[in-house]
């Protein structure tokens, strides 16, 4: 599993003994239930439940078990929110704080998985909208008769649109934290100049990383938020993924910090009849407003209650076994492949996985929870070896978007049916005979393949030698 020279590196055999050992107790991975089988995550590391909800989901929506899972962990992170902190040992904490992105090219239902996961936390929110409306008329109606009560504030986990002084007004009010949904990655990224540049990538830099939020508002007014926890998740195909990670994203560290999901998908899932069981649906549903329920620690066994102010958190230790597996994965499996990665990319990529993985340790351990079906005391030494597994599956589709973004050629831009036109064609080759073989190879009409010639030619693919005739670079 970590010993892959994909990686740069081969890690310690011991650990994988040991790692291979501490899963024995988990099921073996689900076998695909629909004609899009792509890459499988492991689903074994979910709760039995939440495991066959994800299937379910796959054989009545064609959502692929990697979007699923992905949603399912960032729903996860947002329901806790800054209420927990995961402790590696004093003086080392992380809060639940993803960046996460479905990649595929159109009708691979990305989005599927982050809604039906996400469901649950909108359902709270459109009902916390509700309480507010009601509040703001009671507000009103007291200011008539001349009272003065206290404004109400909206109670809400999940923003689309917002600036960085937006986003951290929105938090103060909402001290547990946000989620920002974006259906379009490309749209996060096009904020960062929409909203002043550079100051706005930095915010997001800092954020992921749990520093303190210092916003000044042109008010006058200042925002300071000690712990904030706001994670971003949406969807991004292959095209537009190229040309925002540029090289200067990836020298800052920005790609990095987002965990990919990436599957392989060769055809749009067909509509059927079946339906999820709603008691699948239901008991995810309890298992997410459970975590939403828990407050801030509020009480400490040595000061008494009410000393703490309400936003500490709860602050969850890994078990002696549990943290001495994640710290073998830190020395043996992590720190190897940092070391001889073959440049500075790969280095920044492997690093950030000592984030990562406690993280998603965390957060699998709340999940867990929320099903009923483990405490929240100690990350175990189980839930830690399930969140390595699915830490080296988040590697590898790291690894995938690090290929190709830095290793396709140009002809990986192209679509499908137009990189199998394009192979068809000879060396040297006429308009004529694109148009036959455009036709007989994908079923494209006159004027669409004169577009793709067109495209091809201020893509430096071809180059046209003389009217009607064309010659290819590739």
């Amino acid at each position: 599993m970590y010993g892959n020279s994909q990686y740069g590196a081969s890690a310690d055999p011991e650990l994988i003994a040991h790692l291979t050992t501490s899963l024995r107790n988990i099921p073996p991975p689900v076998g695909p239930t629909a004609d899009n089988k792509g890459e499988r995550p492991p689903l074994e590391v979910l709760p039995p439940a939440a495991r066959e909800l994800i299937e379910h989901a796959e054989t009545a929506f064609g959502i692929h078990p990697a979007y699923s899972l992905a949603g399912m962990i960032f729903a996860t992170a947002a329901a806790v929110g800054a209420t927990h902190r995961v402790q590696i040992k004093p003086g080392s904490l992380q809060s639940p704080c993803f960046y996460m992105a479905m990649v595929g090219t159109p009708n691979s239902n990305k989005s599927g998985g982050l809604k039906f996961a996400l469901n649950p936390i909108q359902d709270r929110d459109d009902e916390n909208y509700r309480k507010y409306q009601r509040d703001l008329i009671e507000y009103r109606e007291a200011v008539q008769l001349g009272q003065a009560p206290e404004v109400p504030k909206l109670e809400k986990t999940i923003m689309v649109e917002y600036s960085r002084e937006a986003i951290a007004a929105k938090h103060l009010e909402n001290l547990r934290g946000l989620a920002v949904n974006r259906d379009e990655l490309s749209g996060w990224f096009a904020d960062f100049n929409r909203y002043g540049g550079g100051g706005e990538e930095a915010f997001w830099l800092s954020n992921w990383s749990g520093n303190p939020i210092s916003v000044d508002l042109k008010s006058q007014n200042t925002i300071r938020i000690h712990n904030p926890v706001i994670s971003v998740a949406g969807t991004i195909q292959p095209g537009p993924l190229k040309s925002i990670f540029t090289k200067a994203k990836s020298e800052n560290g920005f790609s990095d910090r987002v965990l990919f999901a990436w599957p392989e998908i060769q055809q749009k899932a067909d509509w059927n009849e079946y339906e999820i069981p709603a008691a699948l649906t239901d008991q995810y549903a309890a298992a997410i407003e459970r975590l939403q329920a828990i407050g801030f620690n509020t009480v400490d066994s040595e000061l008494g209650e009410g000393w703490l102010p309400k936003e500490t958190p709860h602050v969850i230790p890994f078990s002696k076994a549990g943290q001495r597996l994640m710290l073998s994965f830190f020395n043996s499996v992590n720190n190897p492949l940092c070391d001889f990665a073959e440049n500075d990319r790969l280095k920044g990529m492997h690093g950030k996985f000592d984030i990562h993985a406690p993280r998603l340790a965390l957060a699998l351990q709340m999940l867990w929870h929320g099903y009923g079906e483990g405490g929240r005391e100690t990350i175990t030494e189980d839930m830690t070896g399930r969140a390595l597994l699915l830490t080296e599956w988040f590697r590898s589709q790291s690894m995938k978007v690090y290929r190709y973004l830095h290793e396709s050629g140009p002809l990986d831009d192209l679509p499908g049916d137009e990189q199998r036109i394009y192979n068809q064609l000879l060396a040297s080759f006429s308009s004529s005979e694109a148009v036959f073989t455009a036709k007989a190879t994908a079923g494209f009409s006159k004027r669409k393949t004169q577009a793709m010639l067109k495209s091809w030619k201020d893509a430096n693919l071809v180059a046209s030698e003389n009217r009607g005739n064309y010659s290819k670079f590739y």
